[in-house]
């Protein structure tokens, strides 16, 4: 495994976002990603201003609506990450800083589930200016 990869992404506040990646090795074979994944944009206090997740929670993390998620396939290594409208609405314009950790089959040999910091980097919401749509 590498180190995590620094991509910046841009939203826009009050629109949905989406994003899907494969995360693939050297020879183009997926990754068995699984639950449980997480993502945090925080500002630059360190506040954190939205959180995604896959379904599967822990006992100690509240459930998250589905307007924030995290979806995956194992098959494929495909991420997907969600953020619906009227959540973007609430995150602050302006630059924020995110990581994602995933959760994925190191081999068919071992059998471990491992955690790794896939991708960090900026969010770039832009504000909004039209409102009442």
């Amino acid at each position: 495994m590498s180190v995590a990869a620094n991509v910046d992404l841009s939203m826009d506040q009050g629109a949905d976002f989406a994003c899907q990646l494969y995360w693939t090795s050297g020879e183009n074979q997926p990754y068995k990603v699984q639950g449980p994944m997480r993502m945090e944009i925080r500002n630059s206090v360190g506040n954190v201003v939205c959180t995604l997740q896959t379904n599967e929670t822990s006992e100690d993390e509240e459930n998250l609506p589905d307007n924030q998620s995290i979806a995956y396939n194992s098959d494929s290594g495909l991420i997907q990450l969600y953020i619906d409208a009227a959540t973007s609405d609430l995150i602050p314009a302006g630059s924020h800083d995110y990581d994602l950790f995933v959760s994925y089959l190191d081999s068919s040999i071992t059998q471990r589930i491992r955690k790794q910091r896939l991708l960090y980097g900026k969010v770039m919401v832009n504000g909004r200016i039209t409102h009442h749509v």
